[in-house]
């Protein structure tokens, strides 16, 4: 931003408009901007700027400016638009280790990042952008203040201004939600101005929840194969039955039953791998329910106590079903994974309880537990204890109950085990 320089230039060779770096070589070299020049790159610049008139493309040239009494090579870019030329020049270093030519490095650096980088001077003019945005024709004071990213950074600029303060905003512009940063720079009166896209932020924490339903599927996958074992066995027994007796009509009521069972069974478990995250208004009786069969096949298979007690209710809550599956899933796993295989008396719990303004769920162990100094760091992104371990399950299963306007707490003592409660609040009749 503030090591390129700027010129709005007619063709005559006169500066008409300039940034703050150009201002500062106006004042060393005058406004014919053909006096900054050394006398070779006049010639060059003419032919440059006719290039620029006949073709009407952005076009790039060396040519060597008068700084501070010397003679430096700089790679101008510019454009011509409405009879006036429009140029921006950073210096050009030669690198003699390499033996190679490269611009300036921070330059190349912002032009590289996934973000837009935008400066208003002192009279909210855009002089500088890494990106194009922008277009080349708002960098003048004639800029289209219309367009929705300037006119959202203008309303910013007015508050930063006042206050003095750093500010941010959210836009939504073309359908891609952009997070706007304004930061007032007191030096010179400029502010910059830094957008990012955040599409990219909300894929990345999809993809993250949904390798976590994949990982939990995987987890409870001999469990779900034990459960179904239970009404197979149901059925073969009486089909062996009927035909021995000759009557299957007999036993008809009970196979289906168990057929019907083993349906419910598979639809609880294909729902976990399901990446179709959305909200409903709903009771949460049906889905803690639909959970004990396979929390209880997997506690079985690695002789765990499994116990529950739900409350019912009939006051309502707004939420995703597999993404609050999810969370229970992710402690359930959480737990067994942190059980020594030397414990005898293994419990997992999960209590709901009916508060005045929200749903309260409780889930603990009798494990290990943690020390204070690695439950402070718990939940943190990326931190985590286990030898083959992510760090995301616990900060995902956060984020959800965040985005699901509720609490999220972590208890644990040191030999004793660990307890987790997260709340729902209740929507308002």
């Amino acid at each position: 931003m503030s090591f390129e320089i700027r010129f709005c230039v007619a063709l005559n060779g006169s500066i008409i408009e300039s940034n703050a770096n150009g201002d500062r070589l106006i004042k060393e070299n005058g406004r014919q901007f053909f006096d900054h020049l050394s006398k070779h790159s006049k010639q060059e610049a003419l032919l440059f700027f006719r290039e620029l008139t006949e073709t009407g493309k952005v076009l790039s040239k060396n040519l060597y400016q008068k700084v501070n009494g010397d003679y430096k090579k700089y790679l101008y870019k510019g454009k011509f638009f409405k009879n006036d030329i429009y140029l921006a020049g950073q210096e050009y270093l030669y690198d003699q280790k390499h033996e190679q030519h490269h611009l300036h490095t921070p330059h190349i650096i912002l032009n590289a990042l996934d973000i837009i980088i935008v400066e208003l001077n002192e009279k909210d003019e855009v002089y500088y952008c890494n990106k194009e945005a922008i277009p080349q024709k708002y960098y003048n004071k004639n800029y289209d203040k219309n367009h929705p990213i300037i006119e959202t950074m203008g309303f910013l600029a007015k508050e930063i201004r006042s206050s003095r303060k750093n500010l941010q905003r959210f836009h939504v512009y073309k359908d891609v939600l952009y997070h706007i940063k304004g930061i007032y720079i007191e030096e010179n009166d400029h502010i910059i101005f830094i957008i990012d896209n955040r599409t990219s932020a909300d894929e990345f924490n999809s993809l993250m929840k949904h390798k976590q339903q994949m990982e939990s599927v995987s987890h409870l996958a001999a469990g779900f194969a034990h459960e179904l074992r239970n009404p197979l066995s149901v059925i073969r027994g009486f089909i062996q039955l009927s035909g021995l007796t000759n009557n299957i009509e007999k036993y008809y009521k009970t196979i289906l039953s168990e057929i019907d069972r083993m349906n419910e069974i598979i639809e609880d478990f294909l729902s976990l791998s399901r990446n179709n995250s959305r909200k409903q208004v709903q009771e949460p009786n049906e889905l803690f329910h639909s959970l004990i069969p396979l929390i209880r096949s997997e506690c079985i298979l690695r002789n765990i106590t499994f116990d529950y007690q739900f409350e019912k209710t009939n006051r309502r809550i707004y939420f995703d079903k597999s993404m609050i599956k999810q969370i229970i899933l992710n402690l359930l796993r959480n737990a067994v994974e942190a059980f020594e295989e030397k414990q005898n008396d293994k419990r997992f719990e999960i209590r709901t309880k009916a508060l005045k303004d929200v749903y309260q769920v409780t889930v603990s162990d009798n494990g290990p537990g943690m020390e204070k100094s690695v439950l402070e760091k718990l939940g943190k992104p990326f931190f985590t204890t286990k030898e083959n371990g992510t760090g995301i399950g616990l900060p995902l299963c956060k984020k959800i109950i965040k985005d699901h306007e509720g609490e999220f707490y972590i208890d644990s003592k040191l030999g004793e085990g660990t307890t987790i409660t997260f709340t729902l609040p209740f929507v308002n009749d």
